[in-house]
């Protein structure tokens, strides 16, 4: 590809040299640099306010639990939705000896600044002799759209956790 430096001329008789388009152009680069930035600074800056805000959920939301119950969570800050979600799971054990037990999961799928749950799963597992089956799906659903085990679940929450 060829390119040409030819002077150009605006009205009156300024012209611009090869030194002064070369100018121009580091200064539109700087700007354009700077420009593109700001998506990736303001994108980072979204992304810690969605897990601090996910934090605190998740800390008001599990003061004073302890014993057999577990809770984690997940979060994202989604920029095609520009939303924050937050993903708590609460595991319940209980055990009839050492080796038998039922564990309840539920999870939900929330926008902790609207405080809009977007969907829920709840399910049901036994432990027999240390090996644990899926028993039943009590709730699964994500918007409008139902499921029916942990794998469809984690489908359909994949738009929301990963844009």
């Amino acid at each position: 590809m060829r390119s040409h430096i030819l002077p150009l001329k605006f009205s009156g008789s300024t012209e611009m040299t090869p030194r002064t388009i070369i100018l121009a152009l580091v200064f539109a680069a700087a700007l354009g640099t700077a420009a593109h930035a700001e998506p990736n600074k303001d994108q980072a800056g979204l992304q810690e306010s969605c897990g601090k805000r996910a934090e605190q959920t998740y800390n008001d939301e599990n003061m004073d639990k302890s014993g057999d119950e577990h809770f984690t969570y997940l979060n994202h800050y989604n920029t095609t939705l520009n939303k924050c979600f937050y993903l708590p799971s609460k595991h319940i054990v209980v055990w009839q000896d050492f080796v038998n037990a039922t564990s309840t999961v539920h999870r939900d799928l929330v926008d902790p600044n609207e405080n809009k749950t977007y969907g829920e799963f709840v399910a049901t597992w036994t432990m027999v002799n240390t090996q644990w089956s899926p028993v039943s799906v009590h709730r699964c659903y994500v918007q409008e759209k139902t499921c029916s085990s942990e794998s469809e679940w984690e489908e359909l929450i994949k738009p929301y956790m990963e844009g």
